[in-house]
């Protein structure tokens, strides 16, 4: 498995340590350099896309980020922590908002986001959900925690997302003749554009990827962003300033 946020977490020793360091990368930043990677890291399993420790060990599994995706995640960084606490919804059935995302949390924002397609089903939207947990290791004793994304893991999660959609970089997009990923998507959506035809090398885990990372999500975080901001009717200039404001605005309304 892939480790997409910068934070070398397989060297932390407890849960406590991460829920410390969950709350310092969400308040200060993405601070790549100011963890040393571990002294021994863990092997990677020999199969790709197989465990080979229980599910409940999978945070041993995450390996450091390559510096081109930290590199994507810094440049986004306010604009994704804006989107993450504006998702943080109340639960359907009443109540308070939760402090991480639940899993409900995360299909309201693929739902809004329009992520679902031919190609990624609610089923393995959640499964990606389930794979980027990394907070605890004990799901009896602290099931709360075991059932929710940090900021972290969230991070981790948009990774694996870009991973299985496998889209083309934003270069590859412009030079077919579309300005950013969200037209292409409604290019395809109407029938303007061909569909991305899917390849080997796209899928979950178990499948053994042919092209790098970082261009992937640098194209999933430019759709997402317009995506969640865009109405037809009232069509304005994207900025990242103005996603960062929209998102403030409606986690204001939601309350605490």
């Amino acid at each position: 498995m892939t480790h997409y946020s910068s934070l070398y977490l397989a060297s932390l020793p407890s849960s406590s340590s991460l829920l410390f360091l969950s709350a310092l990368y969400l308040f200060i930043g993405f601070p790549s350099s100011f963890f040393p990677p571990p002294s021994n890291p863990l092997p990677t399993p020999s199969t790709p896309g197989t465990r080979s420790n229980p599910p409940n060990l999978a945070p041993t599994l995450h390996c450091p980020s390559p510096p081109q995706v930290d590199a994507v995640l810094v440049k986004a960084k306010q604009p994704l922590m804006a989107l993450y606490l504006r998702y943080r919804v109340p639960p359907r059935a009443g109540g308070l908002r939760p402090k991480q995302w639940r899993q409900y949390c995360w299909e309201g924002f693929i739902q809004d986001a329009d992520l679902l397609d031919d190609t990624l089903s609610i089923t393995q939207a959640t499964l990606i959900f389930a794979s980027s947990r990394m907070m605890v290791a004990n799901e009896i004793e602290q099931w709360g925690k075991y059932e929710t994304l940090t900021f972290v893991d969230f991070l981790e999660a948009l990774g694996r997302l870009a991973d299985y959609k496998g889209w083309p970089s934003l270069a590859d997009l412009r030079a077919e003749g579309h300005d950013d990923a969200l037209q292409w998507r409604l290019r395809v959506a109407a029938g303007e554009a061909p569909p991305q035809p899917r390849r080997a090398s796209m899928g979950g885990d178990g499948v053994v990827k042919t092209r790098p990372l970082a261009p992937k999500l640098e194209t999933l975080l430019d759709y997402i962003f317009r995506r969640l901001i865009y109405t037809p009717e009232h069509p304005v200039p994207f900025s990242a300033a103005e996603f960062v404001k929209r998102m403030k605005k409606k986690n204001h309304e939601l309350g605490s």
